[in-house]
């Protein structure tokens, strides 16, 4: 089923986000305003793994949760 693969990754990125003390709904936001300007996927979701993400970006959209970065 396709929806239940859907999850399955979806969950997968969003504990990802949440390992690299990522505010989730923070992250989400981040790329769907990315997908919302390209008028699609990004073509570099690169950009979109936590460890690659900008700190300008990560203070823009508050992505971090105040935990310790994982070590």
């Amino acid at each position: 089923m396709w929806s239940g693969k859907l999850l399955a990754a979806s969950m997968s990125i969003l504990q990802t986000a949440a390992r690299h003390n990522l505010n989730v709904e923070a992250y989400l936001k981040y790329y769907l305003d990315a997908c919302a300007g390209n008028n699609g996927p990004p073509p570099d979701l690169e950009q979109f793994l936590p460890w690659n993400i900008p700190d300008e970006i990560i203070r823009e959209y508050g992505l971090r949760t105040g935990r310790d970065h994982p070590g």
